[in-house]
C-alpha cells in the first residue's frame, strides 16, 4: 500500500517540477528536487520526533511513569500527537498543491522532440 502511494506522490510531483526546465538545466533541475526532498524529510523527521517527545514527556509529567503499563500509554500518546500533526501537514499540503498546481492541458503539452527517434 506504502509503495502505491509512494508512486502516486513522487511520479506527479516529479512531473510538475522538471516540467519547464530545459534541456541544459535538467541535472540542477533533478538535484534540486532530490535535495530538497532528502532536505524536508530530514527536518520533518526532525520536527515528528521532536512532537513525539514533547507529548511522551507531558503525558509522562502529568500521569507519572510508575509502571511498564502507564510509560507504554505515555508512549502511545506521543506517538498518536505525531502522527495527528503528520496528518495536519499532509493535509494542508493537498490544500495548498490543489490551489496552487494549476497547469493546464496546453501547458503541459511537450514541445521538444524526443530524444531517442525509433524507425
Amino acid at each position: 500500500l506504502m509503495s502505491l502511494g509512494m508512486a502516486f506522490n513522487f511520479i506527479p510531483v516529479s512531473t510538475t517540477a522538471l516540467h519547464g526546465i530545459g534541456k541544459a538545466d535538467a541535472g540542477v533541475g533533478s538535484a534540486l528536487l532530490n535535495t530538497s526532498g532528502q532536505v524536508g524529510g530530514a527536518v520533518g523527521t526532525a520536527l515528528l520526533n521532536t512532537v513525539a517527545v514533547a507529548a511522551t514527556t507531558a503525558f509522562i509529567a502529568a500521569n507519572g511513569a510508575a509502571s511498564a503499563t502507564s510509560m507504554n500509554q505515555a508512549l502511545t500518546a506521543g506517538y498518536t500527537r505525531a502522527f495527528a500533526v503528520g496528518a495536519g501537514f499532509l493535509l494542508l499540503a493537498a490544500v495548498v498543491s490543489f490551489f496552487m498546481f494549476t497547469i493546464g492541458r496546453d501547458a503541459a503539452a511537450e514541445e521538444d522532440e524526443p530524444a531517442l527517434h525509433l524507425g
